[in-house]
């Protein structure tokens, strides 16, 4: 998994930074509803807990300025 993200930030390190960026794909992740020290990352909606490809994701994120949309928004 650790070579999707080595892979995903060399495509990111070509985007110029003014341009807005939408990554989508399906990263196994479960980030959990605890955002403590990410609430720049992700907002409190999510679910359950957190998992390791959850730690990876939200790691990412955090290094490449993106937010975890998924957490923004209550579903209910």
């Amino acid at each position: 998994m650790k070579e999707t993200y080595a892979q995903l930030q060399s495509a990111l390190d070509k985007v110029p930074k003014r341009d807005i960026t939408l990554v989508m794909g399906d990263m196994n992740a479960k980030v959990g509803c605890d955002n403590s020290d990410r609430e720049l990352i992700m907002a409190k909606h999510g679910l359950g807990d957190i998992n390791e490809n959850g730690e990876l994701f939200t790691d990412f994120c955090g290094l490449t300025d993106l937010v975890i949309g998924g957490t923004t928004f209550a579903f209910t």
